[in-house]
């Protein structure tokens, strides 16, 4: 169970909370465990898929109504967990970005240090990772070990990479005829990279509202660079 207190919800308006599992399997990932009302909720997580490894996973939140900036919540009985919000990238000077990732990277490493056993299937081996356009659900490991080695080279690492996934959705958006990219981007939706488990002769594969990678594959998914920095034989 977690308890969760709530505040400033406004009359009328819906919040629900959505438990996920890590490493899931394609076919349940995750599940609606209640909606908030203001004061003490308590909500029982559900196991998400059948098989028998320990089970548990970020949570999630959904609201379309007033006032988001209003609303106070305290969770009870959770793990803080790594989170890297830029999704106001384009708002913030370069000092206030590297300064965001600074303190990230900081987190990461704490974080990273206290895991232990087989971090596959480690349910606190969870980072969340929010850029204007794209969230990547990986394993704090991947991501701590994928960014580089020193504290520097993390934050360099992690905005090169920022920049690439905007080129790469730009590409993917022009390609469809939206050419409203980068910081003149109005849509309120990002794609959603998650680290799953893969099925048999698959590397990687597109659900209707993520986009499932292997483990392996996780660390790639925060050392990329953008086409600018990219050599002329580049593809």
């Amino acid at each position: 169970e977690l308890t969760i207190y709530a505040s400033g919800i406004p009359a009328g308006q819906k919040l629900t909370v959505y438990a996920s599992q890590f490493q899931a399997e394609a076919s349940a990932w995750r599940a609606a465990i209640g909606t908030l009302s203001n004061g003490r909720n308590v909500l029982a997580v559900p196991q998400i898929g059948s098989q028998n490894t320990p089970r548990g996973g970020s949570l999630y939140l959904t609201y379309g109504g007033t006032n988001p900036e209003g609303i106070r919540l305290h969770i009870r009985r959770g793990t803080d967990i790594p989170v890297l919000e830029l999704a106001d990238w384009y708002s913030l000077s370069e000092s206030q970005r590297r300064s965001e990732l600074g303190r990230y990277v900081g987190e990461l490493e704490r974080y990273a240090a206290g895991l232990t056993g087989d971090l596959r299937t480690n349910i606190r081996n969870v980072t969340e990772i929010s850029t204007p356009t794209m969230l990547l659900s990986l394993p704090a490991a991947a991501v701590q070990n994928g960014a580089g080695r020193s504290r520097a080279e993390r934050i360099e690492t992690l905005y090169q990479t920022i920049l690439a996934w905007e080129d790469v959705m730009h590409i993917c958006k022009t390609t469809q005829g939206i050419d409203i990219t980068y910081a003149q981007n109005d849509m309120q939706t990002r794609q959603n990279i998650r680290c799953m488990q893969m099925f048999s002769g698959a590397f990687m594969y597109a659900a209707g509202n993520y986009i499932g990678i292997g483990y392996g594959s996780c660390a790639g998914m925060v050392s990329g660079l953008p086409i600018a920095q990219l050599s002329a034989g580049a593809t």
